[in-house]
Protein backbone atom coordinates (compact mmCIF):
# COMPACT_ATOMS: atom_id res chain seq x y z
CA UNK A 1 0.00 0.00 0.00
CA UNK A 2 1.13 3.80 -0.73
CA UNK A 3 1.62 5.66 2.17
CA UNK A 4 -0.64 8.92 0.98
CA UNK A 5 -1.24 12.38 2.78
CA UNK A 6 -2.90 15.02 1.17
CA UNK A 7 -2.51 18.65 2.53
CA UNK A 8 -4.81 21.81 1.69
CA UNK A 9 -2.85 24.52 1.62
CA UNK A 10 -5.41 27.55 2.09
CA UNK A 11 -3.10 28.89 4.48
CA UNK A 12 0.37 30.02 4.46
CA UNK A 13 4.27 28.69 4.18
CA UNK A 14 6.99 29.94 6.85
CA UNK A 15 10.22 29.54 5.81
CA UNK A 16 13.45 32.19 6.66
CA UNK A 17 11.13 34.65 7.31
CA UNK A 18 8.94 35.62 4.29
CA UNK A 19 5.85 34.40 3.84
CA UNK A 20 4.70 32.61 0.80
CA UNK A 21 1.33 32.27 0.09
CA UNK A 22 -0.36 29.11 -1.92
CA UNK A 23 -3.65 27.32 -2.67
CA UNK A 24 -4.04 24.09 -3.56
CA UNK A 25 -3.47 20.71 -2.96
CA UNK A 26 -0.56 18.79 -2.21
CA UNK A 27 0.11 15.23 -2.34
CA UNK A 28 2.70 13.46 -0.48
CA UNK A 29 2.85 9.99 -1.83
CA UNK A 30 5.56 7.37 -2.81
CA UNK A 31 6.25 4.47 -5.78
CA UNK A 32 8.53 1.37 -5.51
CA UNK A 33 11.74 1.43 -7.71
CA UNK A 34 14.25 -0.73 -7.73
CA UNK A 35 12.91 -2.28 -3.89
CA UNK A 36 12.82 1.45 -3.01
CA UNK A 37 10.54 3.13 -1.88
CA UNK A 38 10.77 7.06 -3.62
CA UNK A 39 9.22 9.69 -2.50
CA UNK A 40 7.83 13.18 -3.76
CA UNK A 41 5.33 15.47 -3.57
CA UNK A 42 3.00 16.85 -6.18
CA UNK A 43 0.93 20.11 -6.27
CA UNK A 44 -2.00 20.96 -8.19
CA UNK A 45 -3.56 23.87 -8.04
CA UNK A 46 -7.04 24.61 -6.97
CA UNK A 47 -8.99 25.02 -10.59
CA UNK A 48 -6.95 22.84 -12.66
CA UNK A 49 -8.24 20.68 -15.34
CA UNK A 50 -6.29 17.25 -16.06
CA UNK A 51 -4.49 15.64 -18.05
CA UNK A 52 -2.18 18.98 -17.71
CA UNK A 53 1.01 20.35 -18.21
CA UNK A 54 3.52 19.31 -15.58
CA UNK A 55 6.93 20.76 -13.83
CA UNK A 56 9.34 18.56 -12.16
CA UNK A 57 11.95 20.26 -9.76
CA UNK A 58 14.34 18.45 -9.05
CA UNK A 59 16.75 20.07 -5.47
CA UNK A 60 20.19 20.09 -5.08
CA UNK A 61 22.68 18.10 -3.34
CA UNK A 62 22.14 18.06 0.66
CA UNK A 63 18.71 19.70 0.36
CA UNK A 64 14.85 17.72 -0.65
CA UNK A 65 11.50 17.72 -1.36
CA UNK A 66 10.23 20.05 0.77
CA UNK A 67 12.87 22.63 0.84
CA UNK A 68 13.09 22.68 -3.02
CA UNK A 69 9.24 23.63 -3.06
CA UNK A 70 9.30 26.48 -0.62
CA UNK A 71 12.70 27.55 -2.19
CA UNK A 72 11.90 27.54 -5.97
CA UNK A 73 8.50 28.85 -4.75
CA UNK A 74 7.42 27.15 -8.00
CA UNK A 75 3.28 26.62 -6.48
CA UNK A 76 2.81 30.19 -6.98
CA UNK A 77 3.45 30.05 -10.42
CA UNK A 78 1.49 26.82 -11.17
CA UNK A 79 -1.35 28.50 -8.65
CA UNK A 80 -1.96 31.38 -11.94
CA UNK A 81 -0.57 29.36 -15.10
CA UNK A 82 -2.63 26.13 -13.96
CA UNK A 83 0.12 23.21 -13.93
CA UNK A 84 1.31 20.40 -12.16
CA UNK A 85 4.51 21.01 -9.70
CA UNK A 86 6.09 17.54 -9.15
CA UNK A 87 9.04 17.37 -6.56
CA UNK A 88 10.57 14.44 -6.32
CA UNK A 89 13.38 13.43 -3.71
CA UNK A 90 16.92 11.41 -4.45
CA UNK A 91 18.21 8.77 -2.24
CA UNK A 92 20.80 9.47 0.51
CA UNK A 93 24.49 9.44 0.50
CA UNK A 94 27.08 7.61 2.94
CA UNK A 95 26.88 10.68 4.52
CA UNK A 96 23.00 10.68 5.01
CA UNK A 97 22.83 13.56 2.22
CA UNK A 98 20.16 13.64 -0.35
CA UNK A 99 21.40 13.73 -3.53
CA UNK A 100 20.39 12.21 -7.38
CA UNK A 101 23.14 10.01 -9.19
CA UNK A 102 23.49 11.62 -12.36
CA UNK A 103 25.94 9.21 -13.52
CA UNK A 104 28.25 9.22 -10.51
CA UNK A 105 28.29 5.56 -9.58
CA UNK A 106 27.05 2.33 -11.50
CA UNK A 107 26.09 1.33 -7.60
CA UNK A 108 24.15 4.47 -6.62
CA UNK A 109 19.72 4.60 -7.53
CA UNK A 110 18.79 4.07 -10.72
CA UNK A 111 17.21 7.53 -10.74
CA UNK A 112 16.49 7.58 -14.08
CA UNK A 113 14.54 4.80 -13.84
CA UNK A 114 12.53 6.55 -10.83
CA UNK A 115 11.60 10.05 -12.60
CA UNK A 116 10.45 7.68 -15.89
CA UNK A 117 8.13 5.60 -13.86
CA UNK A 118 6.78 8.65 -11.51
CA UNK A 119 6.03 10.49 -15.33
CA UNK A 120 4.44 7.21 -16.67
CA UNK A 121 2.44 7.09 -13.20
CA UNK A 122 1.16 10.75 -13.94
CA UNK A 123 0.23 10.57 -17.59
CA UNK A 124 -0.86 6.57 -17.71
CA UNK A 125 -2.14 5.28 -14.05
CA UNK A 126 -3.47 8.52 -13.32
CA UNK A 127 -3.55 10.30 -15.97
CA UNK A 128 -3.67 13.70 -14.29
CA UNK A 129 -0.39 14.72 -16.28
CA UNK A 130 -0.61 16.11 -20.25
CA UNK A 131 2.15 13.46 -21.77
CA UNK A 132 3.17 15.80 -24.22
CA UNK A 133 3.76 18.99 -21.95
CA UNK A 134 6.21 17.29 -19.36
CA UNK A 135 9.13 19.68 -18.53
CA UNK A 136 11.95 19.27 -15.76
CA UNK A 137 14.35 21.54 -13.68
CA UNK A 138 16.50 21.27 -11.07
CA UNK A 139 18.65 23.90 -8.91
CA UNK A 140 22.66 22.63 -8.78
CA UNK A 141 22.63 18.28 -8.87
CA UNK A 142 18.93 18.74 -9.22
CA UNK A 143 19.95 20.61 -12.68
CA UNK A 144 23.07 18.39 -13.41
CA UNK A 145 20.28 15.16 -12.91
CA UNK A 146 18.03 17.20 -15.40
CA UNK A 147 21.24 17.57 -18.03
CA UNK A 148 21.88 13.31 -17.61
CA UNK A 149 17.77 12.67 -17.99
CA UNK A 150 17.78 14.54 -21.32
CA UNK A 151 20.63 13.15 -22.73
CA UNK A 152 20.30 9.55 -21.68
CA UNK A 153 16.49 8.21 -21.00
CA UNK A 154 14.77 11.95 -21.60
CA UNK A 155 12.27 10.25 -24.08
CA UNK A 156 9.37 11.93 -22.31
CA UNK A 157 10.68 15.48 -21.62
CA UNK A 158 9.43 18.20 -24.05
CA UNK A 159 11.79 20.59 -22.80
CA UNK A 160 14.41 21.13 -19.68
CA UNK A 161 16.03 23.80 -17.28
CA UNK A 162 19.22 23.83 -15.37
CA UNK A 163 19.86 26.82 -12.27
CA UNK A 164 23.01 26.31 -10.97
CA UNK A 165 23.78 22.93 -12.54
CA UNK A 166 26.08 21.19 -15.46
CA UNK A 167 27.31 18.65 -16.97
CA UNK A 168 29.95 15.90 -16.01
CA UNK A 169 33.15 15.54 -17.94
CA UNK A 170 32.93 11.59 -17.65
CA UNK A 171 29.78 11.89 -19.62
CA UNK A 172 29.33 14.92 -21.48
CA UNK A 173 30.91 13.86 -24.98
CA UNK A 174 28.27 10.58 -24.78
CA UNK A 175 25.23 12.85 -24.63
CA UNK A 176 22.95 11.96 -26.98
CA UNK A 177 19.28 13.43 -26.86
CA UNK A 178 16.87 11.03 -28.85
CA UNK A 179 14.65 14.31 -30.05
CA UNK A 180 15.40 17.91 -29.92
CA UNK A 181 14.82 18.87 -25.94
CA UNK A 182 14.84 22.75 -25.81
CA UNK A 183 16.95 24.41 -22.78
CA UNK A 184 16.67 27.33 -20.49
CA UNK A 185 19.99 27.51 -18.29
CA UNK A 186 20.87 30.28 -15.46
CA UNK A 187 24.21 30.57 -14.13
CA UNK A 188 25.98 33.02 -12.01
CA UNK A 189 29.18 33.98 -12.69
CA UNK A 190 30.58 33.92 -9.20
CA UNK A 191 29.01 30.46 -8.53
CA UNK A 192 31.87 28.18 -6.34
CA UNK A 193 30.16 25.44 -6.33
CA UNK A 194 29.41 24.46 -9.69
CA UNK A 195 31.67 27.21 -11.81
CA UNK A 196 30.64 29.00 -14.79
CA UNK A 197 33.45 28.25 -16.26
CA UNK A 198 33.77 24.45 -15.68
CA UNK A 199 36.56 22.92 -14.04
CA UNK A 200 36.85 21.25 -10.02
CA UNK A 201 35.59 22.36 -7.01
CA UNK A 202 35.23 20.45 -3.45
CA UNK A 203 33.31 17.58 -5.40
CA UNK A 204 34.97 14.45 -6.66
CA UNK A 205 34.11 15.17 -10.56
CA UNK A 206 34.98 17.93 -13.50
CA UNK A 207 31.78 20.13 -14.23
CA UNK A 208 31.87 21.29 -18.32
CA UNK A 209 31.74 24.95 -19.06
CA UNK A 210 28.24 26.41 -19.15
CA UNK A 211 29.42 28.40 -22.56
CA UNK A 212 30.54 24.86 -23.69
CA UNK A 213 27.06 23.48 -22.71
CA UNK A 214 24.97 25.64 -24.71
CA UNK A 215 27.45 25.58 -28.07
CA UNK A 216 26.90 21.79 -27.71
CA UNK A 217 23.36 21.96 -27.29
CA UNK A 218 22.59 24.12 -29.96
CA UNK A 219 23.29 21.32 -32.16
CA UNK A 220 20.67 19.34 -31.14
CA UNK A 221 18.01 22.04 -31.99
CA UNK A 222 16.50 23.29 -35.54
CA UNK A 223 17.79 26.86 -33.78
CA UNK A 224 19.70 29.98 -35.94
CA UNK A 225 23.17 30.43 -35.26
CA UNK A 226 23.40 33.70 -33.56
CA UNK A 227 21.26 34.80 -30.48
CA UNK A 228 19.86 37.92 -29.62
CA UNK A 229 20.98 39.63 -26.50
CA UNK A 230 19.17 41.68 -23.89
CA UNK A 231 20.71 42.78 -20.94
CA UNK A 232 18.86 43.86 -17.61
CA UNK A 233 20.05 46.13 -14.88
CA UNK A 234 17.17 47.22 -12.88
CA UNK A 235 18.27 46.89 -9.57
CA UNK A 236 21.16 47.59 -7.79
CA UNK A 237 21.72 44.17 -5.98
CA UNK A 238 24.79 43.33 -6.85
CA UNK A 239 24.14 41.69 -10.48
CA UNK A 240 23.31 42.61 -13.83
CA UNK A 241 22.72 39.95 -17.01
CA UNK A 242 23.07 39.12 -19.95
CA UNK A 243 20.10 36.92 -21.62
CA UNK A 244 21.08 35.17 -24.99
CA UNK A 245 17.94 33.70 -26.95
CA UNK A 246 18.53 31.19 -29.92
CA UNK A 247 15.26 31.34 -31.79
CA UNK A 248 14.33 28.83 -34.50
CA UNK A 249 14.03 29.54 -38.01
CA UNK A 250 10.22 30.56 -38.02
CA UNK A 251 11.85 33.05 -35.29
CA UNK A 252 8.20 31.93 -33.65
CA UNK A 253 10.12 30.92 -30.50
CA UNK A 254 13.63 30.48 -28.83
CA UNK A 255 14.34 26.72 -27.99
CA UNK A 256 17.28 27.76 -25.97
CA UNK A 257 18.32 30.55 -24.26
CA UNK A 258 20.43 31.58 -21.29
CA UNK A 259 20.43 33.68 -18.50
CA UNK A 260 24.01 34.69 -17.34
CA UNK A 261 24.14 36.47 -14.45
CA UNK A 262 27.23 38.51 -13.63
CA UNK A 263 27.83 38.93 -9.88
CA UNK A 264 25.41 35.79 -8.98
CA UNK A 265 26.22 33.04 -7.03
CA UNK A 266 25.15 29.47 -6.53
CA UNK A 267 21.54 30.37 -5.91
CA UNK A 268 18.04 30.08 -7.63
CA UNK A 269 17.46 33.76 -8.94
CA UNK A 270 14.64 35.64 -6.98
CA UNK A 271 14.34 33.34 -4.12
CA UNK A 272 15.03 33.91 -0.64
CA UNK A 273 18.79 34.67 -0.15
CA UNK A 274 21.18 32.56 1.22
CA UNK A 275 24.14 34.14 1.53
CA UNK A 276 26.12 31.54 1.85
CA UNK A 277 25.83 30.60 -1.63
CA UNK A 278 26.47 33.79 -3.11
CA UNK A 279 24.70 36.73 -4.07
CA UNK A 280 20.61 36.20 -5.53
CA UNK A 281 19.53 38.04 -8.33
CA UNK A 282 16.21 40.00 -8.16
CA UNK A 283 16.76 41.23 -11.58
CA UNK A 284 14.48 37.74 -12.60
CA UNK A 285 12.65 34.97 -10.85
CA UNK A 286 13.64 31.24 -12.14
CA UNK A 287 10.63 30.20 -11.52
CA UNK A 288 8.31 32.11 -13.84
CA UNK A 289 11.22 32.16 -16.43
CA UNK A 290 11.21 28.32 -16.59
CA UNK A 291 7.44 28.59 -16.96
CA UNK A 292 7.76 31.27 -19.48
CA UNK A 293 9.76 29.15 -21.74
CA UNK A 294 8.21 25.56 -20.71
CA UNK A 295 4.52 26.27 -21.78
CA UNK A 296 6.11 27.46 -26.05
CA UNK A 297 7.14 23.64 -26.01
CA UNK A 298 5.41 20.06 -26.43
CA UNK A 299 6.80 16.80 -26.92
CA UNK A 300 4.13 16.20 -29.93
CA UNK A 301 6.43 13.15 -30.54
CA UNK A 302 5.69 10.97 -27.80
CA UNK A 303 4.16 7.70 -28.50
CA UNK A 304 1.07 6.91 -26.58
CA UNK A 305 0.89 2.85 -26.88
CA UNK A 306 4.80 2.10 -27.51
CA UNK A 307 5.25 -1.79 -28.74
CA UNK A 308 7.71 -2.58 -25.95
CA UNK A 309 8.97 -1.33 -22.98
CA UNK A 310 12.42 -0.50 -22.94
CA UNK A 311 14.82 -0.51 -20.17
CA UNK A 312 14.99 3.12 -18.31
CA UNK A 313 18.74 3.01 -18.13
CA UNK A 314 21.20 0.42 -18.27
CA UNK A 315 24.52 -0.47 -16.17
CA UNK A 316 27.44 1.08 -17.73
CA UNK A 317 29.00 -2.27 -19.35
CA UNK A 318 25.47 -2.36 -21.10
CA UNK A 319 26.10 1.08 -23.29
CA UNK A 320 27.28 0.89 -26.69
CA UNK A 321 29.27 3.66 -28.39
CA UNK A 322 29.08 3.45 -31.81
CA UNK A 323 31.57 6.07 -32.23
CA UNK A 324 34.53 4.78 -34.22
CA UNK A 325 34.74 1.24 -34.47
CA UNK A 326 31.50 -0.90 -36.28
CA UNK A 327 29.37 -3.24 -34.22
CA UNK A 328 28.69 -6.71 -35.67
CA UNK A 329 25.73 -8.96 -34.63
CA UNK A 330 26.94 -12.40 -33.82
CA UNK A 331 23.03 -12.82 -32.79
CA UNK A 332 19.67 -12.32 -34.38
CA UNK A 333 18.45 -8.79 -32.70
CA UNK A 334 15.75 -6.44 -32.67
CA UNK A 335 16.13 -2.65 -33.16
CA UNK A 336 13.70 0.02 -31.31
CA UNK A 337 13.91 3.59 -31.48
CA UNK A 338 14.18 5.84 -28.17
CA UNK A 339 10.43 5.64 -27.28
CA UNK A 340 9.93 2.07 -27.44
CA UNK A 341 8.69 1.51 -31.76
CA UNK A 342 10.14 -1.03 -33.14
CA UNK A 343 12.04 -0.63 -36.13
CA UNK A 344 13.46 -3.14 -37.82
CA UNK A 345 14.50 -7.13 -37.23
CA UNK A 346 18.63 -7.93 -37.43
CA UNK A 347 19.84 -10.94 -38.65
CA UNK A 348 23.03 -12.49 -37.04
CA UNK A 349 25.89 -10.66 -39.19
CA UNK A 350 24.38 -7.37 -39.43
CA UNK A 351 27.28 -4.68 -39.30
CA UNK A 352 26.16 -1.25 -37.28
CA UNK A 353 27.97 1.65 -38.19
CA UNK A 354 27.61 5.35 -36.55
CA UNK A 355 26.78 5.68 -40.77
CA UNK A 356 23.85 3.57 -40.33
CA UNK A 357 21.91 5.05 -38.12
CA UNK A 358 21.28 8.63 -37.27
CA UNK A 359 22.10 10.54 -34.03
CA UNK A 360 20.13 9.71 -31.18
CA UNK A 361 19.44 6.79 -28.38
CA UNK A 362 18.50 3.38 -29.82
CA UNK A 363 17.86 -0.06 -27.96
CA UNK A 364 18.40 -3.49 -29.08
CA UNK A 365 17.14 -6.62 -27.82
CA UNK A 366 19.11 -9.36 -28.47
CA UNK A 367 17.43 -12.13 -26.33
CA UNK A 368 18.02 -14.82 -23.93
CA UNK A 369 20.83 -13.68 -21.14
CA UNK A 370 22.31 -11.04 -23.82
CA UNK A 371 19.23 -8.98 -23.22
CA UNK A 372 18.58 -5.09 -24.00
CA UNK A 373 21.47 -2.88 -25.25
CA UNK A 374 21.90 0.91 -25.24
CA UNK A 375 23.09 1.88 -28.48
CA UNK A 376 23.97 5.47 -28.56
CA UNK A 377 25.14 7.40 -31.88
CA UNK A 378 26.87 10.97 -31.87
CA UNK A 379 28.08 12.32 -35.16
Amino acid sequence: MLSIVWLALTGIFLFAGPVLHAQGTLLQDSILVDGQWRHYLLYKPDGLTTPAPTVFVLHGYGSNMYQMMLYSQMNQVADTAKFLVVYPQGTTDLNGNHYWNAGFSPLGARDTLFLNRLIQRLTDSLGIADRNRIYMCGMSNGGIMTYYMACFAGRYLAAIGSVAGSMIASWYQSCAPDHPIPLIHFHGTSDTYVPYEGGTTQWPVTFIAVDTIITQWRTYLPVLPTPDSIHIDQYNDGTVIDWFRWFDASQSCSSLELFRIEGGGHTWPGAIPVPSLGTTTREIHASRELWRFFQQHRRTQWSATPTISPPDETQPQAILLLLHHPLRLTEPAVLYDGTGQRLLALPAGTVLTSQSLSAGIYWLWLGGASGWRMVIVRR
